[in-house]
């Protein structure tokens, strides 16, 4: 029974830490997202970064309506990007219509 109390006090400590880092992050997010120059470079590491995970010759991408702009300036050059770290093809990369459709209202 001491084991199991001491591994849930360890899981208790391993949660709070994760929280705190989750919360950290959120905070540093929204101040990436007032630099323009660094938040344009973090979007297009992002969406390098998932069409390195993903692997795939299309992608149906969705972004937030008021990143939409940013994200299509970038696509081409996210796509190159990842084609040439892949040695493949650069990926056709659909913006999801919905998005477009958030953006209207």
């Amino acid at each position: 029974m001491q084991l199991n109390a001491s591994q849930i006090k360890v899981l208790q400590a391993q949660d709070d830490i994760v929280n705190s880092m989750k919360e950290a992050v959120s905070k540093e997010l929204l101040n990436v997202s007032r630099d323009h120059h660094v938040y344009k470079r973090f979007l297009k590491d992002l969406i390098v970064q998932s069409l390195l995970r993903l692997k795939k010759p299309t992608v149906l991408l969705r972004c937030r309506g008021d990143d939409l702009q940013l994200v299509q300036s970038m696509l081409d050059s996210a796509a190159r990007d990842y084609s040439k770290k892949a040695n493949v093809h650069p990926p056709q990369i659909i913006v999801d219509n919905i998005v477009h459709l958030m953006c209207m209202e």
